[in-house]
């Protein structure tokens, strides 16, 4: 068993080891990254970092990066450059490039004139050039690389769709190499704007100065910034810094080509991808790495450039997003509430218009049901005003009794008098004192038919203040004669009692309805054991209390919850509204109403009422029948 694992870990190691000695054996693959500006400039740090992380993300081979920078932008090259390639050969003596990445042209310049001695044989891949000035223009063998669009035409044309009224464009740029390059871009793109745009260079200017030109500038101005890496002064800038200054201080749009420039003031253009720049020269360099021969790879022509605006610089000059054309990007956009709020408000909006629509229905269920109730009110009040013609229907003959008599006595006292003035000397005291019965006997009847006038006629509720007793005792003076025709002894207890506020005739029909209810109740019992008692007393300190009791059979269990409900009687030629109306009317004064058997024999109506100085102002149950 032991042979055998010694024999696998031997086959093992005779198949792996050559691979591992190979892999130990190879050089890693060298990369110099030259750039033609300074380490720290936006636009180094862009292209270096889509270079190193292109290459690093495409191989499993060791790779050694090194980055060096002629800083030609700032400074002139011519000065020290002899001192620079001293300085590069004692630094690199011994270590062989497989690849040089030029990035921008000062690199790619640099690199052809000095590649024989510092990098004999290396491939050159450059990057950070705009196609204009490549054009035409014949590089030696193994110098490959990628061209990149600046487009101040495109940026010009973008200008002018935002600002079509505009005539006038000032141009901003530096002396460095670089801004020169920029600069003669523009010119050239001006060109095809004769007699559309007045140009205005502000190149040869300190940075104060072009500053302060842009500050006074009209808003239908154009402001197109090419780059400011050293004015004339000799002052250094980075030009993306320099952009913001500029932007800040400018009272008109400004344009650029860069997309550095993004964010930083620029209101848009035709810009440059430096992060595309950079990887596609890192995928020439791969391909370069891989054995491909560089001199067999042609130069690449430049991606289109991309049309992107700030948002914030759009709202700040009032240039509309209509204007824009299709497929511009618009970036740091500051969202209306729609777009930041949308679910939000269309939640809210939705809960309103629920809410809208439940507080309609709501509505019109209360209307309906006011509707209803007024209906309802109106209906009672006919069968209010048909129950009180019905009760004096049966009063008949009381009433007809109540306004003989005193029309008999008035009579009689008349045909006295008659016969007294008849006499030779008659005498006036008696006829005085009879005038006098004649105006009572007068007066009584009026009043009887002023109560029945206004029992029976129909009026909206006047509430005033009230002595119960009083509401009381005329009540039964109208019930009296009915009282005597069907055999009913009629006992009043009267306590003191304080005023209550409501309309007179309903308690008296709410009253009057009890009285005969109680009548009815004992009509087959013996006459002399039927007896209506009224009593009245105060309830507490805050109220009155109304009973009318009989001396009939009392109300059977199975009935007496349903007392007060409308339709229920228990006689042949009932209709069943009395004790209902009775009800409804004192519930209207705020009141309550019960029914109780009492101990003995018969039954007990009770309403209380509340005082004049304690009434609680009238809800919706107090609304009173019409």
């Amino acid at each position: 068993m032991l042979l055998l694992r010694l024999r696998v870990v031997c086959l093992l190691a005779w198949i792996f080891l050559p691979f591992a000695a190979a892999a130990e054996e190879a050089p890693p693959l060298r990369v110099l990254i030259l750039l033609g500006s300074d380490y720290t400039l936006p636009a180094s740090v862009v292209e270096t970092e889509a270079i190193l992380s292109t290459l690093t993300a495409s191989t499993r081979r060791r790779m050694e990066f090194y980055t060096e920078a002629l800083d030609a932008n700032r400074m002139a090259l011519s000065e020290y450059e002899a001192d620079f390639v001293s300085l590069l050969k004692r630094k690199y003596q011994g270590r062989q490039m497989d690849v040089v990445i030029a990035v921008q042209a000062a690199a790619l310049d640099f690199a052809e004139r000095h590649r024989p001695e510092l990098w004999p044989g290396t491939p050159v891949v450059f990057c950070a050039m705009p196609a204009n000035w490549v054009r035409g223009r014949t590089f030696a063998a193994g110098i490959t690389g990628v061209t990149a669009t600046v487009d101040p035409v495109g940026t010009l044309d973008l200008a002018m769709r935002l600002q079509p009224d505009v005539r006038q464009v000032v141009i901003l740029g530096g002396v460095g190499e670089t801004d020169r390059a920029f600069l003669d871009g523009a010119r050239q793109a001006l060109r095809r704007f004769q007699g559309r745009l007045q140009a205005t260079w502000l190149d040869h200017h300190t940075f104060e100065q072009m500053t302060e030109a842009v500050s006074r500038l009209p808003p239908d101005t154009i402001v197109l910034y090419t780059v400011i890496s050293r004015d004339t002064a000799g002052r250094i800038y980075t030009p993306r810094e320099a952009l913001a200054r500029i932007a800040h201080a400018s009272k008109a749009p400004v344009y650029g080509m860069i997309d550095t420039y993004m964010g930083y003031g620029i209101t848009g253009g035709k810009l440059q991808s430096l992060e595309t720049d950079g990887r596609r020269a890192a995928e020439l360099a791969l391909r370069v790495l891989g054995g491909e021969s560089a001199a067999a790879i042609p130069v690449l022509p430049p991606l289109p450039s991309e049309c992107r605006v700030d948002g914030r610089e759009l709202n700040r000059f009032g240039l509309p997003e209509s204007r824009l054309p299709a497929g511009c990007s618009i970036e740091f956009s500051q969202p209306g509430l729609w777009a930041q709020y949308r679910r939000e408000i269309i939640f809210v909006l939705l809960a309103i218009v629920l809410q809208g629509a439940a507080i309609a229905v709501l509505l019109v269920q209360r209307r309906l049901r006011r509707n209803a109730e007024f209906a309802a009110r109106q209906q009672f009040s006919e069968l209010a005003h048909a129950a009180r013609l019905s009760t004096a229907g049966q009063l008949t003959a009381a009433i007809a009794h109540e306004i003989n008599q005193p029309l008999s006595a008035i009579l009689s006292n008349a045909e006295a008098a008659e016969l007294m003035l008849a006499a030779e000397s008659p005498p006036i005291d008696e006829v005085r004192h009879i005038l006098a019965d004649i105006r009572s006997d007068d007066l009584r009847a009026g009043e009887v038919i002023r109560q029945l006038r206004s029992l029976l006629s129909k009026h909206a509720p006047e509430m005033e203040s009230l002595d119960l007793n009083t509401l009381a005792a005329g009540v039964l003076n109208l019930l009296a004669v009915e009282a005597r025709r069907r055999g009913v002894a009629m006992d009043m207890e009267f306590g003191e009692l304080p005023p209550v506020h409501g309309d007179r005739v309903q308690l008296q029909q709410a009253l009057l309805n009890l009285i005969l209810n109680a009548m009815d109740a004992m009509d087959d019992i013996p006459q002399s054991l039927r007896r209506v008692t009224v009593r009245t007393a105060a309830n507490g300190k805050d109220g009155v209390e109304m009973a009318v009791s009989d001396t009939g059979h009392g109300i059977s269990p199975a009935r007496l919850p349903h007392i007060f409900e409308s339709f229920t009687t228990s006689k042949q030629d009932g209709m069943g509204l009395g004790l209902s109306i009775a009800r409804s009317i004192v519930e209207a004064h705020g009141g309550k109403i019960r029914a109780e058997n009492n101990p003995g024999k018969g039954a007990t109506f009770c309403f209380t009422l509340l005082a004049n100085g304690n009434r609680k102002p009238p809800g919706k149950s107090a609304e009173l029948v019409p």
